[in-house]
């Protein structure tokens, strides 16, 4: 249930249908809406081109989206039809369109051709590069660009209307969805960071498939969970997506901030307890979702 009504999403020849009811107060069992997401025709209407003129080339399966690379038009763009059950997931793509022309007017984020979250669509250009890899990521080089890059992001003045992130809410939001009961420590360690004075725009969700080499600097994709919030949750997100170790921790806090103490880097160890955590009630809503299936 969203601001255009109830969404589901089901597959035809490998490409997602979005049905949406136009709005709540519709008849129960009236589809309004019906829409086949082929990635060809999507790039064909922004262009007003012929869709077989295109060729799309599946680039990413994600856990919450599909991505096409499409050749054939003016330039080489990259259509991103989302299939979430955003309310579960806690996905706001009002704020992330927000985030993304942010982003994208820095250089931070890929440059955005068409953005319509009312329908699930997101067309960017480009960027020629690469992911890197898991394991290089914890590397000195790349803990130095990714720390250069997150002080860039969280540097931001951002005064448009953007997503809150309180990570209490956040919590009790799955917890409430799974039915579980609420956990202490998270609870304490998610008061600590709501508390905190220093609130930035964060990606919070800083993975080596949301990177982007470029062979000159690195660019995040995937601002789905963008919002203002607590930084050490973005630099928690590195460190537990790529499994640092103590001493890779310790280097990557001291690469974002030289001048960090012991005090930061066990509030940065507290913060990756909870990512980790709240990685686990996100898993079980995905599933719950049937966003798998």
């Amino acid at each position: 249930q969203g601001d255009g009504g109830i969404v589901c999403h089901l597959y035809s020849d490998g490409y997602p249908w979005i049905f949406s009811m136009a709005s709540p107060l519709c008849i129960a069992g009236q589809l309004a809406e019906c829409i086949l997401m082929i990635p060809e025709q999507v790039a064909a209407e922004m262009w007003n081109l012929d869709p077989h003129t295109l060729h799309a080339t599946r680039i990413k399966n994600g856990l919450t989206n599909e991505s096409y690379r499409i050749d054939g038009g003016p330039e080489r763009i990259v259509v991103r039809i989302s299939t979430a059950d955003d309310n579960a997931l806690q996905i706001n793509r009002t704020s992330e369109s927000i985030v993304l022309n942010l982003v994208a007017a820095v250089g931070i984020g890929v440059p955005i051709l068409l953005c319509q979250p009312q329908f699930h669509i997101l067309i960017t250009r480009e960027i020629s590069g690469h992911n890197p890899d898991k394991y290089e990521v914890g590397d000195i080089f790349n803990l130095l660009r990714i720390a250069k890059l997150l002080h860039e992001l969280h540097e931001m003045n951002v005064t448009q209307t953007v997503q809150q992130i309180h990570l209490v809410k956040i919590l009790r939001g799955y917890w409430q969805l799974l039915g579980e009961p609420e956990n202490e420590q998270a609870m304490i360690i998610a008061q600590e960071s709501d508390a905190q004075s220093q609130r930035c725009l964060c990606h919070n969700d800083v993975h080596y498939l949301n990177l982007i080499d470029d062979g000159t600097r690195l660019w995040l994709l995937d601002w789905e969970y963008a919002g203002i919030g607590d930084p050490y949750f973005d630099l928690a997100s590195v460190c537990c997506y790529h499994d640092f170790d103590a001493e890779q921790r310790s280097m990557f806090l001291g690469c974002y901030a030289s001048n960090a103490t012991q005090l930061d880097l066990a509030r940065l160890n507290r913060m990756c307890w909870l990512f980790n955590y709240i990685k686990e009630l996100w898993f079980a809503a995905r599933n719950l979702s049937g966003i798998n299936q």
